[in-house]
C-alpha cells in the first residue's frame, strides 16, 4: 500500500490547532476569514479567536466576496524601475558623434567633444568619444554636409560655411 502524502488528522475548528499547520500567507488569510464567509461568524468573534483585528477580517471578507481567491494572493510587485546611469549618453548624442566622425574623419576626439559641448551642453571626455567610436552604432550619413574649404570657390559661400560650422560647434 502506498504511503500517504499527508498525515491524517482529526478535523477541527480550533484556531490554535490549525495555525501551526498553515504555511502560506494566502492559506492563513483564507482560514482567518473562512468561518465568517461560510458560517456567518462575526468578524469580532473571529478576531477574538485568531488575534487578527475585526476590521481586517471584515475588509478581507469583503475583498473575497468581490474578487474571490485572487484577493488572497499577494499583489504583484510593481515592475522594477530601470536605473538610469547619469554617465550614459542619450542615443542622439551617440549618433551625432558617429555621424561627425563619418563626415569628417580628420576630427580628433577632443574636437568632437567640443562640438558636442556646444550642441548638447554636455561635456564629454575624449576617452568617451573614442569608446563610442569603437563600439557605437553605424553612421546615418556618410557624406559631408559641406564641401572642403578649398573646394568652395566663392569667398562669401566659404565664409558662410565657416560661420555655420562655428555655430554648430
Amino acid at each position: 500500500m502506498p504511503k500517504r502524502r499527508y498525515e491524517r488528522r482529526e478535523p477541527t475548528h480550533d484556531w490554535q490547532q490549525i495555525k501551526p499547520l498553515l504555511k502560506d500567507t494566502a492559506q492563513i488569510n483564507y482560514e482567518v476569514i473562512r468561518p465568517v464567509i461560510l458560517w456567518g461568524q462575526t468578524p469580532k468573534e473571529r478576531g477574538a479567536e485568531t488575534g487578527v483585528s475585526p476590521r481586517t477580517i471584515y475588509y478581507r471578507a469583503n475583498l473575497f466576496d468581490q474578487a474571490g481567491m485572487a484577493s488572497l494572493l499577494p499583489a504583484e510587485p510593481p515592475p522594477p524601475v530601470p536605473k538610469v546611469d547619469k554617465r550614459s549618453l542619450p542615443p542622439d548624442v551617440r549618433q551625432e558623434i558617429i555621424d561627425l566622425y563619418a563626415q569628417y574623419p580628420a576630427f580628433h576626439p577632443h574636437e568632437i567633444a567640443t562640438i558636442c559641448f556646444v550642441k548638447f551642453n554636455r561635456k564629454l571626455a575624449p576617452a568617451t568619444i573614442k569608446l563610442i567610436l569603437a563600439s557605437g552604432p553605424k553612421p546615418t550619413t556618410t557624406e559631408r554636409r559641406y564641401p572642403r574649404y578649398a573646394e568652395i570657390e566663392d569667398g562669401e559661400t566659404r565664409r558662410r560655411t565657416v560661420i555655420r560650422l562655428h555655430v554648430d560647434g
